[in-house]
C-alpha cells in the first residue's frame, strides 16, 4: 500500500510539470517548508553565485534578519529568498544546477547577476520586483490546520503574492485562490483526468 506521504509527493510533482509547461521557473521546497512549490515567471530575479557553502549560509542568515522568507529547494543546493517581491537566487559555483540556469533562458525569464552581495542588494534602496509569482500548497484531503493556513498567508503578505492551495478529493482537483490577505478569489473543481492549469491562468 502506497503511503500519503508518497502519494503527496507525486502530486506534488505533477503539479509542478504542469505548471512548468506554462513557462514557470519551479521549486520544490525542502521539507515541505514553508509551502511546497514556489513558481516564478517573467522575473526580473538576481543572481548571486557563491563559492563556499559557508559563504551562502552567511547571506541565508542575513537575508532572514533582513525580513526575506528564505527557501531551500528540495534535493539542491540553492536558496531562494523573497520579501516584497523582489527575489533572489543564491547557487553555489562549483554546484549548479544547470536545470534552473537552462529554465530561466529557455522561459525568458528576466534576470540580474550580483557581485557585491552588500551594496548591489541587500543595501540598495532600488530594487525590481519580479512580476509573477505563486505560491502553492498541495494537499490530499484538505488536510490543513488553521494555524497552517494562517503562517502560510503571513508568508504570501511578505512576499506580496497570491497562495494557491490546490486538493485532491473524491477524486477530483480543486483549487482555491487566496490573496495575501487570505481573502478566497477563485475557487473550482475539475476531474483529476483534466487536471492543465492553476489559477488565473486556465
Amino acid at each position: 500500500m502506497v503511503s500519503p506521504q508518497v502519494i503527496g509527493k507525486i502530486f506534488e510533482y505533477i503539479v509542478k510539470l504542469k505548471i512548468r509547461r506554462k513557462g514557470y521557473l519551479t521549486f520544490r521546497c525542502a521539507g515541505s517548508r514553508p509551502f511546497d512549490i514556489l513558481a516564478i515567471k517573467e522575473g526580473p530575479i538576481y543572481i548571486k553565485f557563491c563559492d563556499t557553502k559557508k559563504e551562502m549560509l552567511g547571506y541565508v542568515t542575513d537575508l532572514r534578519e533582513s525580513g526575506y522568507v528564505v527557501i531551500k529547494q528540495s534535493g539542491h543546493n540553492e536558496y531562494v529568498a523573497i520579501k516584497d517581491n523582489v527575489i533572489l537566487l543564491l547557487m553555489l559555483t562549483l554546484y549548479i544546477d544547470i536545470r534552473v540556469l537552462a529554465e530561466i533562458v529557455k522561459y525568458n525569464i528576466e534576470y540580474i547577476i550580483i557581485k557585491d552581495f552588500y551594496r548591489e542588494f541587500l543595501e540598495s534602496l532600488s530594487l525590481n520586483k519580479c512580476r509573477d509569482i505563486m505560491v502553492i500548497e498541495c494537499k490530499i484531503e484538505d488536510i490543513i490546520t488553521e494555524d497552517q493556513f494562517k503562517e502560510l498567508i503571513r508568508l504570501c503578505s511578505i512576499m506580496e503574492t497570491s497562495l494557491y492551495i490546490i486538493t485532491i478529493r473524491n477524486r477530483k482537483l480543486y483549487v482555491k485562490m487566496y490573496s495575501s490577505m487570505g481573502r478566497p478569489m477563485i475557487e473550482y473543481s475539475l476531474p483529476i483526468k483534466e487536471l492543465m492549469v492553476i489559477g488565473k491562468y486556465v
